[in-house]
């Protein structure tokens, strides 16, 4: 993705938001190791066609969260 929105009015809850994408929550700590995360992840839904609203990327494991109908 180029060209990202980053939210950062929240040092707690940074968001990134991807274009025609996911809006990604980051925690405030580690983030290069939440871009790496991050990546694997957006090549994970990619492969498996899904489309979710956000990518929770605070805790150990990334939650998706689906987009409302």
């Amino acid at each position: 993705y180029k060209n990202i929105d980053i939210d950062v009015s929240d040092s707690r809850n940074i968001i990134l938001y991807l274009p025609q994408g996911p809006k990604v929550r980051l925690a405030d700590y580690k983030l290069n190791e939440k871009v790496a995360k991050l990546k694997l992840v957006l090549q994970d839904i990619k492969k498996k066609n899904i489309n979710p609203e956000f990518i929770d990327l605070r805790f150990d494991k990334a939650i998706l969260i689906p987009r409302r109908r």
